[in-house]
């Protein structure tokens, strides 16, 4: 049994207008025949040979429908073909994705008024809660609400989520550098996070005007209701944008708070050698000077010579102590 990483078709769906659909594999379709209110989802992958195969063959799909579908690189955007086509591009993140993940695979869509389809590489997971929703009979019922749905839950609420999630990781370093004096982040994974935030926003903004000129320019056979929801998944991805903006800037707040207490600690350890210094340098200079052996120990004859040479020091070093009080040095 091939993998289904290893079929052209990855998921099939004859929709049947009241919330329902049936499954269908490769080999159906070409005995497919659909009725006036059944509508198709096909979701292919794009690198499988008999993919470009099934596109060649469909006489109402062109060569640069094709070419555009296909290529190895896209930016999300929309295009209005005809009145009756539609083609988007958009991005998708894998569901449960960790806080220091950016990876986002590329969706392209074909949809008109009785089928819709979707392209992507094997690996990316799109349209999988709609098999729940096609068996309580609760899934889409026009292909402007499969749209919808694909774009809104299973696209823009998992990019949502990631957003959250990284977030919620910057806000947990974010107090624990603020509580623990003794905490040090780790700076390479913060720099990922900056790098994955700088990520995310480069899809992100062409896909908030993707979905906002979708929303002005629907065509006829689009539901009239759904214009709200397209506004609203644009309004989605603009709060993302302005996450991402805050995080990388709360992401540099927090190394720079790092800098800053670990340059108070050096500050802190340069200034108590430079007491311990500026204290025991001049009694250092008078016991080695006392300590010279040319002529002899000063005061070596005499009974009380080392308790005078003690005395000195002592008094040397209460006049330093007193001097760097006064210089506010202690």
């Amino acid at each position: 049994m091939l993998q289904d990483n290893a079929k052209p078709l990855l998921k099939g769906w004859v929709l049947n207008g009241q919330g329902g659909a049936r499954a269908i594999n490769f080999q159906q379709l070409a005995t497919l025949e659909l009725q006036a209110d059944e509508k198709l989802w096909l979701h292919w992958n794009k690198e499988h040979p008999s993919t470009l195969a099934w596109l060649k063959a469909s006489q109402s799909i062109s060569r640069f429908e094709r070419q555009l579908l296909l290529e190895k690189t896209t930016r999300p955007r929309f295009l209005a073909l005809t009145e009756h086509t539609l083609l988007l591009f958009s991005r998708v993140i894998q569901p449960k994705a960790r806080a220091d993940s950016s990876e986002l695979f590329s969706v392209r869509v074909r949809c008109t008024e009785q089928v819709v389809l979707s392209f992507a590489q094997p690996g990316a997971v799109f349209g999988d809660g709609l098999k729940q929703l096609f068996k309580e009979k609760l899934g889409p019922k026009t292909t402007a609400e499969l749209l919808l749905l694909l774009m809104m839950r299973e696209a823009t609420e998992q990019i949502d989520h990631a957003v959250e999630a990284l977030a919620e990781f910057v806000d947990q370093q974010e107090l624990r550098v603020d509580q623990e004096e003794k905490y040090e982040p780790d700076h390479q994974e913060l720099l990922q996070i900056r790098r994955n935030s700088a990520n995310l926003r480069r899809y992100l903004a062409p896909m908030k005007d993707l979905f906002a000129a979708l929303a002005k320019a629907q065509p006829a056979w689009f539901d009239k209701g759904t214009r709200p929801y397209w506004n609203e998944i644009s309004n989605m991805l603009i709060r993302c944008l302005e996450e991402l903006e805050l995080c990388k800037e709360r992401v540099g707040f927090i190394l720079d708070s790092e800098r800053r207490k670990r340059e108070q600690r050096t500050g802190r350890v340069m200034y108590l050698l430079a007491v311990v210094t500026a204290f025991f340098l001049p009694l250092s200079f008078v016991t080695g000077l006392l300590g010279i052996n040319v002529g002899g120990i000063p005061g070596s004859d005499a009974g009380h010579g080392f308790l005078i040479a003690c005395l000195i020091i002592a008094g040397l070093a209460a006049i330093q102590f007193m001097i760097l009080r006064v210089l506010r040095w202690l």
